[in-house]
C-alpha cells in the first residue's frame, strides 16, 4: 500500500492528509483501532486542475514487541471519494523553505 502512495504523491502538486476519530481497543499485548482519514491531492492533468478527495478508515491491528507497539495489520476502506475540476482561489503554499511557515520557525535565524 506505501509504495502506490508514494507513486501517487510524486504526481501531485499539493496534499494534505488528516487522521481523526481514533478508536483503540486494548487487549493485554494486542489492539484494534479505526481511525478516519481524509486525503486531498491537487493534481495537472491534460492542463486541468483536478482536486482528488479520498474519506475512508484505517483499521489497524496492532502487537506489542519488545514493549514498543507496532501496527501489524493495517486495512484501509474507502467510504467514499471523488475527482472534480477545480479554480484556485489564492496562492498555495510550498514545501520548502520558501513557505510563509519558515518565517516563524526556529530554523531560520532572524
Amino acid at each position: 500500500m506505501i509504495d502506490h502512495i508514494i507513486a501517487q504523491h510524486r504526481k501531485a502538486l499539493a496534499h494534505a492528509h488528516r487522521v481523526g476519530n481514533v478508536l483503540v481497543e486494548l487487549a493485554g499485548e494486542c489492539a484494534a483501532s479505526e481511525a478516519y482519514v481524509h486525503a486531498a491531492l491537487r493534481l495537472e492533468r491534460e492542463g486541468r486542475l483536478l482536486q482528488v478527495e479520498i474519506y475512508g478508515r484505517y483499521l489497524d491491528r496492532w502487537e506489542r514487541r519488545d514493549g514498543r507497539w507496532r501496527i501489524a495489520r493495517r486495512r484501509f476502506v474507502c467510504d467514499f471519494d471523488e475527482v472534480r475540476e477545480v479554480v484556485p482561489l489564492t496562492e498555495r503554499g510550498r514545501r520548502d523553505p520558501a513557505d510563509s511557515s519558515f518565517d516563524l520557525s526556529a530554523r531560520r535565524a532572524p
